[in-house]
């Protein structure tokens, strides 16, 4: 019986020290084979198991390789065992996972180029899970500030709608070559619909604009399509300073003509993800 029991201890032995063994902080001993290790923890399977267990490096004191090699890890809390030396057969429940750090998938932003014009522009995007795509739905207004009252006649390219602003919203669609995480860059295509005004002399007749004269005011209607590239930079995990640079066509329609032109845009923005 005295043989048997020691075979079964030669033989226990000999399988344990096939293993790996892990000595972590607390001072536990977990016994697997090591698969992976990369800059932040240890990837490794279970001992008489298939199932395998990711462990931060910062749980970790040392490592005892099947060659007797040890690697140190975490050495200036080496002395500070307070636990006694266990070891410990992992299970499912037991396993220690490291997860991914996760960012927001949801961004509201505050468009400072609006304000140049005195309008108040904001803007809500949702990325998607992967990380890759995103739609974006930015919402102006005029803030009723002096107008632009000189006559119109569809020749200011890019600010006769940006001046004298009602309103304008749109929506966006927008590719992240990388996925977008603390700082990220994107392409996309963008659409936008709005209101202005806009104004004419009114002269009274026989008057030929000597003396007083006044203004009529009227609505025009903005159209526009845009192909745009952007990019954010994370000031922190939730504050963004961003910038998107726009190019495309605008139509705009009002009493006097219907025209359509060429359009850029340039749009500074801050934002806040969650």
């Amino acid at each position: 019986m005295r043989k048997i029991l020691t075979l079964f201890l030669v033989v226990l032995v000999s399988f344990i020290s096939a293993q790996d063994t892990i000595h972590k902080i607390d001072g536990n001993i977990v016994v697997g084979k090591i698969t992976e290790i990369n800059n932040s923890d240890v990837k490794f399977k279970m001992y008489n198991s298939d199932i395998s267990v990711t462990e931060s490096k910062s749980n970790i004191h040392h490592i005892v390789y099947t060659n007797g090699l040890k690697e140190f890890y975490n050495t200036s809390t080496g002395t500070r065992y307070t636990a006694p030396e266990t070891t410990t057969m992992y299970t499912p429940m037991a396993a220690s996972t490291v997860s991914e750090k996760k960012y927001g998938h949801n961004v509201i932003s505050l468009n400072f180029s609006e304000t140049i014009f005195t309008n108040f522009g904001f803007s809500y995007e949702h990325i998607l899970p992967n990380g890759n795509f995103s739609f974006k739905i930015p919402i102006s207004f005029g803030l009723g500030s002096k107008p632009y009252e000189s006559n119109y006649n569809g020749t200011s390219e890019n600010t006769d709608y940006m001046r004298n602003k009602i309103y304008g919203t749109g929506l966006e669609f927008n590719i992240y070559p990388v996925k977008a995480e603390r700082s990220g860059f994107y392409v996309g295509l963008s659409g936008e619909y709005g209101q202005f005004n806009y104004f004419q002399t009114v002269v009274p007749v026989g008057n030929n604009y000597i003396g007083t004269y006044s203004y009529a005011k009227y609505v025009g209607t903005h159209y526009a399509g845009m192909f745009h590239l952007g990019g954010f930079v994370g000031l922190t995990d939730n504050l963004l300073l961003g910038a998107k640079a726009a190019v495309g066509y605008k139509r705009q329609e009002t009493i006097l003509d219907d025209y359509t032109r060429f359009k850029c845009t340039l749009d500074l923005t801050m934002s806040y993800r969650f």
